[in-house]
């Protein structure tokens, strides 16, 4: 027999099987909300990203060198040496 609507004492004999996963909070954002976000506190915080390809990559480094190594093979510029390093290994 079955549950009239409006009682809502009478349990179910049938429970609905649990929803998988986590469950939802209805704050999802988009990615696009997510990237928004994320550079409008890198913009707050002084960071920034820059993409380069391959080629631009190579220009920066024999730039890079030509403009902050000496004759010796040492570096003028300790900002240009840790530059010149994330480069060689992006």
């Amino acid at each position: 027999m079955a549950k009239q609507p409006e009682d809502k004492q009478t349990l179910e004999l049938i429970e609905a099987p649990k929803k998988r996963g986590r469950p939802a909070t209805g704050n999802a954002k988009t990615a696009a909300e997510r990237m928004k976000e994320m550079r409008r506190r890198d913009k707050v915080n002084g960071n920034a990203t820059v993409k380069l390809d391959s080629a631009e990559i190579a220009i920066t480094l024999v730039s890079l060198e030509a403009a902050y190594m000496n004759d010796n093979g040492t570096w003028r510029n300790e900002n240009a040496k840790r530059l010149h390093e994330k480069l060689k290994c992006a």
